[in-house]
């Protein structure tokens, strides 16, 4: 099983994999989230990219659009009823 973002969920994820016999990998662009991934007693191999510079960039750039983008959303509908 492969966890993309290796926050309290993610780690909650990983350990019930593992617990379920599955070969559990996690993956986050933080480097020092990479003790906490082997704490929770996971199989399989853990990757933590140390390369976190443009990734996370562009990732806080994609997530600040998203949360603008459903800002303007939730105005324009927020006279409207269903």
């Amino acid at each position: 099983m492969l966890v993309l973002g290796v926050g309290v969920a993610g780690l909650q994820a990983l350990a019930t994999a593992k617990r379920l016999g599955a070969r559990t990998t996690g993956y986050d662009v933080r480097p020092e989230v990479a003790d906490q991934v082997r704490s929770v007693g996971r199989s399989g191999s853990t990757w933590v990219s140390t390369r976190s510079g443009r990734a996370a960039t562009r990732v806080s750039s994609a997530r600040r659009s998203a949360s603008s983008s459903r800002k303007r959303w939730s105005r324009r509908s927020a006279g409207s009823t269903w």
